[in-house]
Parts: C-alpha cells; structure tokens; sequence
C-alpha cells in the first residue's frame, strides 16, 4: 500500500518538473541583466569616445594654432603656447573640464618627411608637437558611469597632434596663378614641373608633358581648355591632369617685405596679421639701413655695392627706372656695354656669359673696357616701372618694384635670372617682385629664381634652348601669358637655390 503523503510527493514533482509556467519570467530576469550591462558599456563607451573626440579636436586646434601663431604671426614660443593654450580652454572651459594642457604639453621642433618622425627643438620653427588630456595628474579624469558597479569610478584619456610646415609642389617648381595660364605651342615641361591655375588653363595641341609633370586647376581635365577638347592630343597631358585649388598667400609678403626694407625697425606693417611668415633678410645683405639714391632714370650693377638696400626713385615717371646689369646665359647675341676710360667712352662686346673683351675709342685716350658686372646681392626697391636693359643677368638679388603699372618689370632680348653651375644645376637664384604686371620679351631665362606679381605676367622664352627655366617659382594674382618654345625643368634642389621667399603652409602629419 502506498503511503498517501509520498503519492503526493511524487505527484507533486512530477507536475513541477512538466509545468512551463513562469519560465519567460526567469529569461526576462537574465535578459534584462543582460541589456543592462550592454547599456552600462554603451553609456560609458559613448561618453569616453565622445571624451576623446572633444580632446583630439583641442589637441589639433593647439597645434595649428601654436604653429600659425609662431610661423605667421611672428609671436615668439611663449607667446604662442600661451594662444594654443586659449584656444584649447574656450574648446574645453576650465570650470567644466579642468586642466586639459599646460605649456608643457606643447613641443616645437622639426619633422622628418623619411622616417614619419618629430623630433623636439627648441628653436625649431618647422613642426609642433602637443598632448591633450583628462588625467589624474591634472585632477580631472573622465568619469565613469554604470562601469562603477565593476569598480571602475574613471578613466584616463590622452590626444595628441603633430603639425608640420610644407611647401606645395606648385610653389616650389612652377607657373602658378589666379586667373587664367595660356601656353602657345611647342613648349615641354619636365618630370617635376607643375602648371597650376585656380581658374583654368588654356593650351594648344603641340605641347609636351613629360611623365611627372603635373597640369592642376579646379575640376582638372573638365577645367582645362584645349582646341577641339582634344585633350588626349597633347603628349602626357592626359596623365598630368589634377583637379586642385591653392591659397596663394604667398602673395601677402610682397607689401610686408617691402615695408620692412624700408623701415627695418618698424612694426606697423601692411598685412600684420602675416608679420612674421618668412619676410625675411636675405643672408647676403650686411647693412640693413636703406640707402637713397634720390631721382634718378638709370642705374647699373658697377654702381651698387654688395650687401647694400638700396631706394631708387626715377626722375620720369612714365619712363621708370632702367638697370643695367652684366649679361646673362640667355644671350643670344653679343650686347654693347658703353663705359668710360680715362677721358673718353669705349665700348666693348659681351660674349653672352658676362666675359666680353673690347677695345674702347673714342675721347682723347680711348682705351680697352669691361663688361658691367652681374648684379648680386643687393635689395633695389623703387616705386617706378622697371626696364632691364638687354641681356641683363641678375643673381642672388631682389629687385622691388612697387609700381602696378601694366610693365612694373620689362626687360629686352635675354634678361635672366639665376645661373647654372657645370654640373646643370641652379645656383644664384634671384627675386623679382611687384605690385603690377611683367612683360619680359624673348630669350628670357631663370634658374633657381622666384617671380611674383600682383598683376598678370607674360614672357617669351628661346626657340631651341635647351632649358629656359629650371628650378624656378613664377607665381601670379592675374594671369600667366608664354608663348611659345619654352623648356621648363624641375631643379636639382627642389625649392630653388638662392633665398627663397617662402610661405607657411600646414598640414597634419600625425
């Protein structure tokens, strides 16, 4: 006879071990703890991130900021961690976020382009380092939420960003302009060169881009104007094409590089908000005290000392200030010098490269003459039209003109600039700049140099040279006119020899 109580028993079992009632119950108990802790991650997760992003936005603000402000502003390292610093602390207020970077936290130096590396300097002006933070070190760690029911209360967050200065490959090796670049025919550009316009650039069909060469403009290949729309027609053109735009502020020196060679100790300068971008006193010039040649109409080399600024104004000003230089290597024909010996006038035959040898007559003793030298480091600035009288050479110089008149620099048959060593590199390189147009006639030449206008330029090169312009920036607020034959190279030190006038550009490297 089986006892009732046990009957019950295992009655009683087996109905709770067959009945499902209540088991969602148990599954919402898990599931909801599961999704709590899912929501506890994503909480946390999300504010952490959102942490690191408002960091990392400080971070890169500072950078650029401490490197504008010490490159282009021309504050010293102090005065720009302290403006980094500022604009961090509006990003990030110190009553909300605490310390989140100190002077400190701000390095300048340089960057190595080959190995991807900052390398810490002191005087370096070429790179910045800086590091953001919520740290326990400054007291302000990144709180944590329902992490705390693990034992977490807060987390540390670091940021950093590197910026470095670079040149664009346009400004270093290049016609560039605002307006439109028209080539004719027969021009050959070489691996390296770059023809850059931010508007649009018109060329024929018998051009030639060697493998390198680059051809920018906004919308490139729909931008670029060729006869026909025969775009692949014109040798490497194809291949050359880039859709680009680039800032010209380099243009912004010219009125700032004048002031300052005029007032060498002053500080009101035209645009001061780029004061300290590279304005610069070329290596060269030992005395920086302006020299007043008063009103003259022609200069030339023989009468201008080495290492000397120099302000010429002209006595006609329709007629503008000639100079008169030793002859280039783009000569193409010997060019008669006038000098005087003893008493009386010689003239004597250039050979092109500045060696000429004549014997003078004329006047009661005659007698043998030289050539005018090359006109080498000196800074002319005159507020006249410049005309560079035939086979003109000029070499480690800048020459001024602020004038923007539509021929503020002219020149006859083979002015150059620059000079090629034996090997066929440039060396010497020199600078022109102005407030108004250029108009160079044929056998115009430059190596290593540096062109800038704030008007239009147009120039005709040598029929069968075989180079014209290697290592050389020609950069335009107008428009950039060649005719035709022009042979143009990328140098052998990138950036051109000489001293270069130069603009900051930045970029993010890290």
């Amino acid at each position: 006879m089986t006892c009732l109580g046990f009957k019950n028993t295992r009655t009683f079992i087996q109905t709770f071990k067959d009945d499902v009632r209540g088991s969602m119950t148990v599954f919402g108990l898990f599931f909801f703890l599961f999704s709590g802790i899912l929501g506890a991650i994503a909480l946390d997760v999300t504010s952490l991130y959102a942490s690191r992003t408002h960091l990392q936005v400080a971070a890169d603000q500072a950078a650029h900021a401490a490197l504008y402000n010490l490159t282009v502003v021309g504050k010293d390292d102090v005065q720009s961690k302290l403006a980094a610093i500022e604009i961090v602390q509006a990003t990030l207020p110190l009553g909300k976020h605490g310390v989140t970077i100190t002077p400190d936290n701000i390095e300048f130096g340089d960057f190595d382009d080959a190995t991807g590396t900052f390398l810490a300097d002191e005087d370096g002006v070429g790179a910045v380092r800086v590091q953001t933070s919520f740290s326990d070190l400054n007291a302000n760690p990144a709180s944590a939420y329902l992490f705390r029911l693990l034992g977490f209360d807060s987390f540390e967050i670091y940021t950093s960003a590197t910026f470095a200065i670079y040149a664009p490959g346009c400004l270093n090796e290049g016609f560039v302009a605002n307006g439109i670049v028209d080539m004719q025919n027969h021009n050959v550009f070489g691996a390296g060169f770059c023809i850059h316009s931010n508007s649009e650039v018109q060329l024929q069909t018998n051009n030639e881009f060697k493998p390198g060469a680059t051809v920018s403009m906004p919308g490139g290949r729909a931008t670029v104007v060729v006869p026909g729309d025969k775009v692949d027609d014109v040798e490497g053109l194809a291949a050359a094409l880039a859709d680009d735009q680039l800032d010209l502020r380099v243009l912004s020196r010219i009125e700032n590089m004048a002031y300052q060679y005029q007032n060498p100790t002053g500080t009101d300068f035209p645009n001061p908000g780029v004061s300290g971008d590279e304005i610069g006193w070329p290596s060269y010039i030992t005395n920086r005290t302006p020299r007043h040649m008063g009103i003259v109409g022609e200069i030339d080399s023989a009468t201008l000392t080495p290492g000397g600024v120099y302000f010429v104004n002209c006595s006609n000003e329709n007629k503008g200030l000639t100079i008169n230089s030793g002859n280039g290597p783009s000569v193409q024909e010997p060019v008669e010098v006038v000098t005087t010996t003893g008493n009386g006038k010689g003239r004597s035959k250039g050979n092109g490269n500045g060696n000429g040898n004549g014997n003078g007559s004329g006047g009661d003793s005659g007698g043998g003459t030289s050539p005018l030298p090359v006109l080498s480091e000196v800074i002319v600035i005159t507020p006249c039209p410049v005309t560079f009288g035939q086979g003109s050479n000029v070499q480690n110089a800048r020459i001024i003109s602020l004038s923007d008149s539509s021929k503020s620099f002219s020149g006859s048959s083979g002015v150059s600039l620059g000079s090629l060593d034996a090997d066929g590199c440039e060396e010497n390189g020199a600078q022109l700049v102005t407030m108004g147009d250029m108009h160079f006639a044929a056998n115009f030449a430059a190596y290593g140099s540096q062109i800038f206008s704030m008007g239009n330029i147009k120039f005709a090169a040598t029929p069968g040279a075989p180079i014209d312009f290697k290592g050389i920036s020609v950069v335009a607020d107008g428009e950039i006119d060649m005719t035709s034959h022009v042979s143009a190279q990328a140098g052998c030190n990138p950036g051109g020899s000489g001293e270069a006038i130069t603009a900051s550009y930045f970029r993010m490297v890290r």
